[in-house]
């Protein structure tokens, strides 16, 4: 490689994710360009954009992101150490370079986004999208993200901008990190100390709180920058080291670092607690693969590989690029991602961000009008704002809003709880409740919640003289001690239960949930030490149900069962309309129906549930018997109104009107 080559490819060696230009040559500064480094990239890219377009079969792919992190960690404190050092750092110029280096394909990608989201997404989709536009221009998207679903969740798949919370960790690491080295590298204080400690303290925060908060740890910084401060960490001891020529066990390093990589790529799962202890893995055998060196034969022989390099310097254009196209893929597939569809995503993905590359970013880098540019970006960056906020309040509706399904595509995510009622305590356990001469007690999760629309529309209307109250918690099988592998909170969500239920003023209580979901369709709730979509878990589960059914009678109230409503991708609002006719500008129907006897028998421990229920002495309500015809479930009204929100939540709409099966447990 001529000194030339390895002058330009300097320009975009500075970071992990997004690369960064070092403004100054090879001769100036000690940091040479690393191949090696940008076939770590590649392997990064690589595994994130492997995991998203084949989910099963290359299911700790998301590992990728912690390996930029810890490139961005490395590259930026060995530029701005050496830049202090030469008395050469500048704060200006250090953000000046960071905002042409991201921005103008990030921009790109953000107004296709938009513009492609106005023609197949529904008006709650479209709205997300535009606050996840304004969020993404100031890389706060993490923080966004904190706020709704997990990253692991379905419905994240609906997400085009997912993918930006990564960058916000980077570039909220870029806006403190180099203020923490300047200032003690200015008052002599001992990087050696600070650093580590620092990256420590996260680490800690991240190991206490993963369990417990686990979206929070995903996507906040505190909880992340440890993985940048290893790369920093190493950055410090290669400047103990950097007049070795060979470092001993170099080629050991590298080697076990991509074994750690490949090993969490191929294993972690999806439900593991991530990031936590696990993500050591990728950490510390990126951190391996970085110190080993350019010269150890692993780095040299493979990770340098001209065709690797090419992947490594288009990493970050192919990161913009690849989840919005797979998540619209998801879109127009109804929630699903075929292996054609995966290879197609990764054709385009290759093809788009080599032609940012090439087009986009070479020439922003090289333009010496750097102020010309900078307005460009900033007015830009000012109108992609404004259309994010407008579409996230509704202003700028999407195109399906004039069209005959308007009310099939504003029945997505409609929800009412906790309306019309008001929050209280029964000891440190929080209910909501609507005032009455006695109460219902309901007890369950979101699928028990969302009945509170016709629970408030009676007693506001007087059509009973009972109030109600909700003791409900999303996500939580309504038995005290069960909780989901992934997560404890479920663990204390009904420790007051009891209290509760042994309220004078309750006379009536009702117990339902998703048990589908619980005793069948998921595997990662446990209750007794066993799993509970299990023979043996459902048996547990059964025996604590039947004691809780004669505790209640015992009391002197009466009990109802509340069982599952249909559920399916088919019901779901979103996946009624033909996302595909939409793109010819159109809007036709997709099926809507399910059958009724496959419930039975996908699910035939439903019987069970319901002998249980009934064997000791509590009413069971089947919405089966009103939301069903003899052979099939509807996920409309023959009259076109859409009866769900989403898959497995009834539209609140139709509660208030039509759910009369939930009166007699008012009475």
């Amino acid at each position: 490689m001529t000194t030339t080559e390895k002058t330009a490819k300097l320009d975009s060696f500075a970071s992990g994710m997004s690369g960064s230009s070092t403004a100054s040559r090879a001769a100036q500064h000690p940091i040479a360009y690393r191949p090696d480094i940008d076939g770590l990239r590649a392997l990064a890219i690589l595994s994130v954009l492997l995991y998203h377009a084949f989910p099963t079969f290359i299911r700790g792919g998301f590992i990728g992101v912690d390996i930029f992190f810890v490139i961005s960690g490395y590259l930026i404190t060995s530029i701005i150490f050496n830049k202090i050092q030469n008395n050469e750092f500048s704060f200006f110029d250090f953000y000046i370079r960071r905002i042409k280096r991201i921005y103008p394909a990030l921009l790109l990608v953000l107004t296709f986004t938009t513009a492609f989201g106005w023609i197949i997404l529904l008006p709650s989709e479209f709205s997300t999208l535009g606050k996840h536009v304004a969020s993404s221009v100031f890389f706060v998207q993490n923080f966004t993200l904190y706020h709704e679903s997990g990253y692991f969740n379905p419905q994240a798949t609906l997400k085009p901008l997912l993918h930006i919370w990564s960058l916000g960790i980077e570039e909220q690491f870029y806006l403190i990190f180099p203020v923490i080295l300047f200032s003690a590298k200015k008052s002599n204080r001992k990087l050696a100390w600070i650093i580590p400690t620092i990256a420590a303290t996260s680490f800690l925060i991240n190991i206490i709180n993963v369990a417990s908060h686990p979206e929070k740890t995903f996507f906040l910084p505190h909880t992340r920058f440890w993985e940048l401060l290893t790369g920093s960490i190493v950055a410090l001891i290669d400047k103990k080291t950097e007049t070795q020529n060979i470092k001993k066990y170099s080629g050991l390093f590298s080697a076990l670092g991509i074994a750690l990589i490949l090993t969490g790529v191929f294993t972690t799962k999806e439900s593991d607690i991530f990031p936590g202890w696990l993500a050591l893995i990728p950490v510390i055998g990126s951190a391996l693969i970085i110190y080993a060196g350019p010269k150890s034969i692993t780095n040299e022989k493979i990770l340098s590989n001209k065709l690797i390099i090419l992947v490594g310097l288009i990493s970050y254009p192919l990161y913009l690029w690849h989840w919005p196209i797979i998540s619209y893929l998801y879109i127009l597939g109804n929630g699903t991602l075929s292996v054609e569809s995966g290879f197609f995503a990764i054709c385009i993905s290759f093809a788009l961000a080599t032609a940012t590359y090439y087009f986009i970013e070479k020439p922003v880098r090289s333009n010496k009008k750097q102020y010309k540019l900078l307005a460009y970006m900033a007015i830009t960056s000012a109108i992609l704002t404004t259309i994010g906020l407008a579409i996230n309040f509704g202003k700028i509706t999407p195109f399906v809003t004039t069209t005959p399904l308007r009310d099939v595509s504003y029945a997505i995510n409609e929800w009412e709880y906790p309306q019309g009622l008001y929050t209280t305590k029964i000891n440190n356990s929080e209910i909501n409740k609507i005032n009455g001469e006695k109460y219902t007690l309901f007890i369950g999760d979101s699928n028990m919640a969302q009945y509170s629309p016709r629970v408030v529309y009676l007693a506001k209307n007087k059509l009973t003289k009972k109030g109600a109250i909700f003791f409900t918690r999303s996500g939580c099988p309504p038995v005290s001690g069960a909780f989901e592998k992934k997560t404890e909170h479920c663990k204390t969500a009904f420790l007051d239960i009891n209290v509760a239920i042994e309220n004078p003023d309750v006379d009536t209580v009702v117990i339902g949930a998703a048990w589908v979901s619980y005793l069948g369709l998921s595997a990662d709730f446990i209750y007794n030490n066993k799993i509970m979509n299990t023979p043996e878990g459902r048996k547990e589960l059964f025996l604590q149900l039947e004691k809780q059914i004669k505790t209640i009678r015992s009391n002197g109230k009466k009990i109802f069962v509340l069982l599952n409503i249909p559920t399916g991708n088919e019901l779901n609002p979103s996946n009624i309309i033909n996302r595909n006719s939409l793109l010819k500008f159109n809007a036709t129907r997709n099926s809507e129906m399910i059958s009724k006897s496959d419930i039975y028998i996908k699910f035939p421990w439903l019987s069970e549930l319901k002998r249980v229920a009934t064997i000791n002495g509590a009413t069971v309500i089947d919405p089966l018997d009103y939301l069903c015809n003899q052979q099939t479930c509807s996920g409309t009204t023959p009259s076109g109104m859409a009866i769900y929100r989403d898959a497995n939540h009834l539209r609140p709409t139709y509660v208030r009107k039509y759910i009369k099966y939930i009166d007699a447990t008012m009475q």
